[in-house]
């Protein structure tokens, strides 16, 4: 496919998913695709693998995002409804070996009454 035409069926595509950033199916939204290119009068007809291509190049750009489903879906990828998502660290479970150490430590403090240097050798031994 050629640049122009390459840009001409990628804009055409980009035009035709929702505004509301909702997903299409991919064989309805082919379906659209190929009457739209053929009402526009591209070069020559469009076929699926433009379709395919202009998609491709859309996602690769981050103009649009790949769905789910049995044939796919596509959706529009930035804007106030779909808004870029970050990843957030979750919160690390503290492993049992020194959560055993701590209670093991609580237990001694209780018994011997030596507060500082119980807790100074058992937090060394769990490292």
């Amino acid at each position: 496919m050629a640049p122009n035409r390459h840009t001409q069926l990628a804009n055409l595509l980009l035009g035709l998913l929702p505004a509301d950033h909702t997903t299409v199916g991919n064989i309805t939204l082919l379906a659209q695709f190929l009457a739209a290119a053929h009402t526009h009068g591209t070069q020559s007809p469009a076929t699926e693998a433009d379709f395919k291509q202009a998609r491709e190049a859309l996602v690769a750009s981050g103009q649009a995002i790949k769905g789910k489903g049995r044939g796919g879906a596509t959706a529009k990828a930035m804007g106030p409804e779909r808004p870029a998502f970050a990843l957030q660290a979750q919160a690390t479970p503290v492993p049992l070996f020194i959560a055993d150490a701590y209670r093991t430590v609580a237990v001694k403090i209780v018994d011997d009454r030596r507060i500082e240097s119980l807790k100074l050798m058992k937090l060394e031994g769990a490292h």
